[in-house]
């Protein structure tokens, strides 16, 4: 009886460890497929910040760009004057905050915002499309 007992014993723990070594196998895959995600979202969120990243730069070289006072006819007195942070109207004495998002530029009036499509016809010829149609300014220098 106590060969039975002790075989039974034996039997169970051999049969224990056996599971166990399944359960660290099958815990240490999971572990490596749970790393190999990881890694692979580490991998696209860098790129997203890369791009991201890009766009700043291109932003920043479009507000560079932008930079200047402008008139609707050269020699008039100037419409508007954009600056790094501001877009201000000497005509009234107003400035304003702007921001640029691809090729549109929005800007923060008091209690409403506007946005423009611009594009440059050369470095001092800037074509700004609102809902008032089309309007062509000239860098003034």
């Amino acid at each position: 009886m106590k060969k039975l007992f002790f075989i039974l014993v034996l039997f169970s723990l051999f049969s224990c460890n056996n599971n166990s070594s399944k359960r660290i196998s099958n815990l240490k895959e999971e572990s490596d497929s749970v790393r190999a995600k990881t890694i692979s979202v580490a991998k696209k969120d860098s790129a997203i910040g890369k791009e991201k990243l890009k766009e700043k730069v291109d932003d920043n070289d479009l507000s560079k760009k932008l930079i200047g006072t402008w008139t609707l006819k050269e020699g008039e007195n100037p419409t508007f004057e954009i600056s790094k942070n501001t877009f201000y109207y000497p005509e009234h004495s107003a400035s304003y905050k702007y921001k640029i998002l691809g090729d549109s530029i929005r800007i923060k009036y008091d209690g409403f915002e506007e946005g423009f499509s611009f594009k440059f016809k050369t470095n001092d010829i800037l074509i700004l499309t609102g809902d008032d149609g089309e309007n062509i300014y000239h860098r003034v220098k």
